[in-house]
């Protein structure tokens, strides 16, 4: 029976932030030893989109991710996925300045989780597409340190082909903070993606995706402002996670609710705007 929680259900724990996976395993009818993908990883634990695949389901897979965090957190793990420390992009061979931030705090998620591709040292820190940012300032206020270094690009074909991965993926999770149209570009045809979850996709990616015959799924059963689900046509499940509706609908308020408070690099002090407001007057 379902206790309305999130994180278990049926007897089955569930991992992702917003119940991707258990939305992955219900629209793929509990399929057994599929292959997954799984960008970036982070975490073998914390919000991960393959750990209950791999633990319930029997999948195998390969995690990526371009952090020495990371890859501690795997080796350290009981995870049988396949670890890539790796950047990927879509040209592969070049090398991009990499902001690794080690340490921190935040509200509501964990600093190093948006570690990412900068142009220079001295550029804010960005997610979910641009639309929020810290500056320098504002992660090491937050006690965050910051490591920067270039690293080479990777795609996802070359390392698909190094780790021996079958030609069909089952499921890939795309989760690379505003640049998953690259990823996507760095996917050739020599590899089928069965069902894909993407976080706040732009407009490329969704042409990338119909390019490769994808069509969106669950609307439903995915928090608003999070991920989109896609899926090529002749896969047909049920879009069905043991959460009900309401809980999806409180969730996407809080999710959008909580986002003004998260500070961009532009943002005044609340202090600022109450005396910005009195001078007007």
């Amino acid at each position: 029976m379902n206790c309305g929680c999130p994180g278990t259900s049926m007897n089955r724990a569930w991992h992702s932030q917003a119940h991707q996976d258990e939305t992955v395993a219900s629209f793929l009818q509990g399929a057994r030893d599929g292959y997954f993908v799984d960008l970036a990883a982070s975490s073998p634990t914390l919000y991960s989109n393959s750990r209950a695949l791999e633990e319930q389901y029997g999948w195998r897979g390969v995690c990526i991710d371009a952090l020495d965090h990371s890859r501690i957190l795997f080796a350290s793990s009981n995870r049988s996925c396949t670890f890539v420390q790796a950047l990927v992009g879509d040209e592969g061979g070049r090398r991009v300045l990499f902001r690794q931030i080690i340490g921190g705090h935040a509200r509501g998620g964990k600093l190093y989780m948006l570690s990412g591709i900068v142009e220079n040292s001295t550029q804010p820190t960005c997610w979910a597409n641009g639309r929020f940012c810290l500056s320098i300032e504002q992660l090491m206020a937050r006690g965050a340190r910051l490591d920067h270094r270039l690293m080479l690009v990777r795609t996802l074909d070359e390392i698909l082909r190094t780790v021996g991965a079958p030609s069909t993926v089952d499921y890939l999770s795309l989760d690379v903070e505003g640049f998953e149209t690259a990823a996507l570009r760095g996917l050739g045809t020599d590899f089928a993606v069965r069902v894909l979850s993407v976080e706040r996709p732009d407009s490329d990616a969704k042409r990338l995706l119909r390019a490769r015959g994808m069509r969106r799924v669950c609307e439903e059963r995915m928090v608003a402002d999070m991920d989109e689900m896609y899926a090529l046509p002749d896969v047909k499940g049920p879009c069905r996670t043991f959460l009900p509706l309401e809980w999806l609908y409180n969730a996407t308020r809080r999710a959008r609710v909580a986002r003004p408070h998260i500070p961009s690099h532009h943002d005044t002090s609340s202090g600022d705007r109450r005396r910005n407001s009195q001078k007007q007057k």
